[in-house]
């Protein structure tokens, strides 16, 4: 379980860091935000691995270090994409919540896709995330 778990971590770190900037903020946050969905068959193993990680991780400690991990990853680059979609500052507390809120909607979204047929369409789901990244970016436009 701990290789397949840091094999995961290293995966999705390393689609993540391949995403090719852009001039458009919002067109590459969703390029990153998709790389850490369940939309291909590896995301989707990664996925379910990370769902048995943090479910394994209460009965064995070792893994425990690594589910962290993950999830500070994870906080960095939501803190990251809000600050490049919003131009504020890390320290606001708006910009902390709009990060925390973007993770959440990021993992329940996973949840349910992971949950569902893989031949089924994720538009949904990308719909869903292409409108919380226009409202992060509109909102902090309005607020500069």
């Amino acid at each position: 379980m701990q290789f397949s778990s840091e094999l995961m971590l290293r995966r999705a770190t390393e689609r993540v860091l391949a995403v090719s900037s852009t001039d458009d903020p919002e067109q590459y946050a969703l390029n990153v935000i998709e790389q850490l969905l369940p939309l291909s068959a590896d995301s989707r193993a990664e996925m379910e691995v990370d769902l048995a990680l943090a479910a394994e991780a209460a009965a064995l400690p070792e893994l425990v270090a690594i589910k962290d991990e993950a999830h500070r990853q994870l906080q960095e680059v939501m803190l990251r994409l809000v600050e490049l979609l919003s131009g504020c500052s890390r320290e606001s507390t708006d910009m902390r919540a709009s990060a925390q809120r973007l993770h959440a909607l990021i993992d329940g979204i996973a949840f349910h896709l992971v949950h569902r047929s893989p031949d089924e369409d994720p538009g949904w789901a990308l719909d869903i995330m292409r409108a919380e990244v226009s409202t992060i970016h509109s909102r902090c436009e309005t607020q500069r």
